[in-house]
């Protein structure tokens, strides 16, 4: 008879390769999804960034009016975006091994099991 701990659960397992690569690249793409609504005319590029509407205060450092220049294919003003874009590139190669490794190391519950005579 399998126990308690041993018995699939109904509720969604927030250890799914599928959930670790959301949760890990949700940053990324919220920063995306506002710099391309800047870059398509909501705030000018450098004028407002994420902060300001969510928590009432810019610091200013012009991330959101660059990356939107990128994606308008315009050179930014400054080099901090492509220190923050390439550690976003690294979280996202790494959400992948992880998602990878969860991949492996799950135990399909769908699969038939050898019951012990």
């Amino acid at each position: 008879m399998p126990t308690a701990s041993r018995s699939p659960s109904n509720n969604t397992s927030t250890a799914s390769p599928r959930w670790v690569l959301i949760s890990a690249n949700l940053p990324l793409a919220l920063f995306t999804a506002y710099a391309i609504w800047v870059a398509a005319g909501g705030p000018r590029p450098g004028s407002g960034c994420l902060v300001r509407p969510l928590l009432g205060w810019c610091p200013g450092c012009g991330l959101t009016g660059d990356y939107a220049r990128i994606l308008t294919l315009s050179p930014p003003d400054g080099w901090y975006i492509w220190i923050i874009l390439s550690a976003f590139a690294l979280n996202a190669l790494w959400s992948v091994q992880k998602a990878k490794r969860v991949a492996r190391g799950r135990p399909v519950i769908d699969a038939p099991v050898a019951e012990a005579d």
